[in-house]
């Protein structure tokens, strides 16, 4: 996963050997890398050109491991572009979700979905991402 230009030599001279065994792998790795200088363009215009380009490669390599993205690239090539280019993320949505999913599995046993919510409320309280204004009582039945 490293880049080659931060492989010591006993590394280098593994990859290269095997790259010398497949070169399936060689043209893998070299896809893996020229799709970094897509993500290295800030403008629209030059993803988009970029992207294209890489395409192409893709589609000349004839790797079948590499072919769904040709796919994938055409269905959705507006939405990442826009992931691409907009300052935007989901990241502390879905890690919200994630804590919430880890407290879920560790509360397995918690019965009243009252004291579940005031425990999730609690955790993000205490990390600054919510506030609790008042403590909410469980409803009774």
């Amino acid at each position: 996963t490293k880049h080659f230009k931060d492989l010591t030599d006993n590394e280098y001279a593994k990859l290269m050997d095997m790259f010398h065994y497949s070169s399936r792998l060689h043209r893998a790795y070299m896809l893996k890398y020229a799709f970094h200088t897509v993500l290295k363009f800030k403008r629209r215009r030059d993803i988009l050109r970029s992207i294209n380009e890489w395409l192409s490669l893709v589609f000349d390599s004839e790797l079948p491991e590499f072919q769904s993205l040709l796919k994938t690239f055409s269905s959705w090539s507006d939405e990442i572009i826009n992931a691409l280019t907009l300052p935007y993320s989901n990241g502390f949505t879905e890690g919200c979700n994630n804590k919430i999913k880890v407290l879920k599995r560790c509360s397995f046993g918690i019965r009243n979905f009252h004291y579940f919510r005031n425990r999730i409320l609690f955790i993000n309280a205490r990390k600054g991402h919510a506030t609790v204004t008042s403590h909410v009582l469980p409803q009774s039945a």
